[in-house]
């Protein structure tokens, strides 16, 4: 189960960063630098203070709270939304059989009752609150607030039916017998458990995150204490994304991932995170377009409510 967030990415403009009246600056033809300089940043935060400085022209990180508030009360910051594009964010489960690191056995989230007593410690309305300051919608399915018109409103809030209760987790953890046996705080496998048949504590559950995106990074760690506080041990790995792309996407050695998406207005990606999903080579199955287009449909209101625009099909 995916539970996934958005936020509208903010597009930060410096109007001029020369002693020249704006509305010359508006009608002057061509470029006003012989360069196009591109910087790259860890974070948004020195990014933004860089735009502050008008050390850069444009900044094209999401921004947080406080400098949303900060940039509307400066007059030499423009903001502008980005119209077409949005990202997501969401917690990745890995459902896979087994994983690298814990080889042959069986791994807890390929247990469906285990993925939606995680479900059930995902906090969606704290996490807008506290992480992102107010400055995202909530989402139940992958697609954005944007695209309302296309959601499964079956699933969605207030329909929504993993909305956040810890109590409903352990309950779900206890009926499938992740239970902690022997007082020590963690819970165990179930006895007979592939691999680890005597039911000891379960192993950590591997979490990875990028660390160079603090809202991310956040995001992980509440996930991960919630996860901590019903027994669930969680190995949280803040990574560079250099060292991430071979454990999440080659390797797939990984329980959750916390991620994020920048999609565009239409929704087509989905088709294309499916081809990419179903036709990987771990899953050890092909699947037609046909097969693809047929459960897209399933999985996502079709065709979409009137208003939404035309589509080829």
């Amino acid at each position: 189960m995916r539970n996934i967030l958005t936020i509208l990415i903010i597009l930060c403009l410096v109007l001029s960063a020369y002693d020249v009246p704006l509305v010359h600056a508006q009608t002057q033809k061509g470029p006003r630098s012989e360069y196009l300089d591109i910087y790259f940043y860890a974070s948004p935060d020195p990014c933004y203070f860089a735009l502050k400085a008008e050390e850069i022209d444009i900044m094209a990180w999401p921004i947080s709270g406080w400098m949303y508030t900060d940039a509307i009360a400066d007059p030499n910051i423009l903001l502008t939304p980005l119209a077409h594009t949005y990202m997501m964010y969401g917690f990745n489960f890995n459902v896979n059989g087994t994983i690298n690191t814990y080889r042959g056995v069986d791994s807890p989230l390929n247990n469906e009752t285990f993925r939606k007593a995680l479900a059930f410690l995902v906090s969606k309305d704290y996490m807008i609150s506290a992480i992102f300051e107010g400055c995202a919608e909530r989402i139940d399915v992958p697609l954005p607030a944007a695209q309302s018109d296309w959601w499964n409103t079956s699933v969605c809030y207030p329909n929504y039916p993993y909305e956040y209760d810890p109590v409903q987790a352990e309950q779900l953890l206890d009926e499938k017998d992740f239970v902690d046996r022997d007082g020590n705080g963690v819970r165990n496998y179930p006895v007979g458990w592939k691999k680890r048949p005597d039911g000891p504590d379960l192993d950590d559950i591997i979490f990875y995150v990028d660390s160079t995106d603090s809202v991310r990074v956040a995001m992980a760690r509440t996930l991960r204490d919630a996860m901590q506080d019903v027994g669930i041990p969680v190995d949280l790995r803040e990574w560079h994304p250099l060292f991430l792309y071979g454990e999440i996407m080659v390797h797939h050695n990984y329980h959750i991932y916390m991620g994020s998406q920048l999609v565009n207005s239409l929704p087509v990606y989905l088709c294309i995170l499916a081809v990419f999903t179903f036709m990987s080579a771990s899953f050890g199955r092909r699947w037609t377009y046909a097969n693809l287009w047929q459960h897209w449909k399933q999985e996502y209101t079709w065709p979409p409510r009137p208003g939404v625009g035309d589509i080829v099909t």
